[in-house]
Order: structure tokens, then C-alpha cells, then sequence
């Protein structure tokens, strides 16, 4: 992953792994394809970063105060990239 410079609420690309479960029964890997994590790609406004994880929202509001609604959160462990989208300029 290079390195982007971005702010708390720049509108963010995220392109990530999401981990998958399986609860059926197999026999052991034996050089098969296995159950892969599942790539992903979130859009949003960053609205919470940590050393751990990053949070990213898709609405905001613009009323008397900015407010965020529609967050997910991801473990930066799990991010493959990140893009600053400069098609939303939104203030």
C-alpha cells in the first residue's frame, strides 16, 4: 500500500479484505484454492482514525453542526489501499 496523505473528513476510497467464514465440514487443505477473504472497496468521509482501525461515513449532514451518519469501521490490518477521491469536493 503506498502512502496518501488525507485529513479527518476527506471523502476516502478504501479497498480492503474482509474476512470469511465457512461452518461446513472439509478435509484438510491439501494445495486447493481454500476459502479466500473477500476484497472490498468502501467510499466515504473519514470521520474517526485510531492506530488500529479507521472509520469512514457515508452521509453528512450540514445543518447548524457537520454530522456523520452511515459509518463503518476497519482494521487497518485489513486495508490493501487507500485513495483520496477527489471527485466529491464537498465542504
Amino acid at each position: 500500500m503506498s502512502k496518501v496523505s488525507y485529513k479527518l473528513g476527506d471523502f476516502l476510497k478504501v479497498s480492503w479484505q474482509d474476512i470469511i467464514a465457512y461452518s461446513g465440514w472439509e478435509e484438510i487443505d491439501n494445495g486447493g484454492p481454500g476459502i479466500s477473504p473477500h476484497a472490498c472497496v468502501s467510499y466515504g468521509f473519514l470521520t474517526h482514525q485510531t492506530t488500529s482501525f479507521l472509520t469512514l461515513s457515508a452521509t453528512k449532514g450540514m445543518n447548524d453542526t457537520i454530522q456523520y451518519n452511515q459509518s463503518i469501521s476497519i482494521p487497518l490490518g485489513c486495508v490493501t489501499d487507500i485513495e483520496v477521491n477527489l471527485l466529491c469536493q464537498c465542504s
